[in-house]
């Protein structure tokens, strides 16, 4: 059969849930196509906006007053980060759904809201490991993090960059000066 195995830790002072998943596939009759890391629901009222990562980045404003669907393959030149945002400029609040997987594990995010509802959901979409095969199960690479700050966008990408910088094993190494691994001579180029 099939079988899922979902963990949650809450992390009080950061106002965080960080989730793990594994999938056990031991059927012969099934295959994992692929799997979703937990969904994060929101009603988007009172002038929300939106942060996805396309690109280098794009904001959507006033959100609760149209419908949004915006599907990102990460890592490509659509999605060069893993993480979106939701927030009110109003209150000054927001929620940031983010993949902390320290390899780039490819995936797909997905931020869409209902014009009708006004209820959102940010998530993401692992493609299965072994299509095809019996018995594919997998283990979610990296935590979906779930977590509330005070702020904007700017915010959101910062509780993304620290994780990065920690933790990204295709983050390169950076000194007081930027990147270590750039010659001294192009640092000092008069032009670029």
């Amino acid at each position: 059969g099939i079988s899922v195995c979902l963990t949650a830790q809450a992390d009080h002072e950061k106002n965080r849930i960080t989730w793990e998943m594994n999938v056990g596939n031991l059927s012969d009759d099934w295959t994992l196509l692929q799997a979703d890391y937990p969904r994060l629901s929101y009603d988007a009222i009172g002038g929300a906006s939106a942060f996805v990562a396309s690109g280098s980045g794009e904001t959507f404003e006033e959100i609760d007053q149209v419908g949004m669907h915006v599907h990102m393959p990460y890592s490509s030149a659509w999605a060069a980060m893993q993480y979106m945002a939701v927030w009110r400029e109003d209150i000054g609040r927001g929620l940031y759904y983010g993949i902390h997987d320290p390899m780039p594990t490819r995936k797909d995010l997905i931020s869409e809201k209902n014009a009708l509802t006004g209820r959102g959901r940010m998530y993401a979409v692992l493609p299965a490991e072994g299509i095809g095969e019996r018995q594919n199960g997998q283990r979610m690479p990296g935590q979906a993090v779930w977590q509330l700050f005070d702020g904007d966008w700017y915010d959101a990408s910062q509780i993304y960059r620290e994780w990065v910088l920690a933790h990204a094993v295709w983050a390169p190494e950076m000194g007081d000066q930027g990147r270590e691994d750039v010659p001294m001579w192009f640092r000092e180029a008069p032009m670029w």
